[in-house]
């Protein structure tokens, strides 16, 4: 689909517009999506990680693994990590660490690379 600019996301019963820019990762947590902000707050979005994934520009969201979508911008540093996989750290450690798989360490090595 076209990428979009903005989502309308769910905070404490209300609901805001946040900026694609200001995404630093979408991740599913106890099976709710979750999209947290660069300023630290989190949001609940109601669509699927794939349906997310669908409207955000490949050039600067990469989809890590089965939870997480992490946005370019936000990658502050890649640790190596057992058997190939990569531990991926973003900014201002407002979120655990994500994990990228072996299969996927390369096109996101690359991905970051250009």
């Amino acid at each position: 689909g076209d990428d979009k600019d903005s989502f309308l996301l769910e905070r404490l019963g209300a609901w805001y517009p946040v900026e694609s820019k200001e995404i630093v990762c979408i991740f599913i947590e106890d099976g709710v999506l979750k999209v947290l902000a660069k300023d630290g707050k989190r949001y609940i979005g109601d669509k699927s990680l794939e349906e997310f994934e669908s409207f955000l520009s490949p050039k600067l969201f990469f989809k890590a693994n089965r939870q997480n979508i992490i946005h370019k911008k936000f990658v502050h540093k890649i640790h190596k990590y057992f058997n190939g996989k990569l531990l991926v750290e973003l900014d201002a450690a407002i979120q655990d660490p994500i994990h990228i798989s072996k299969r996927k360490a390369t096109e996101f090595r690359e991905w970051l690379d250009n």
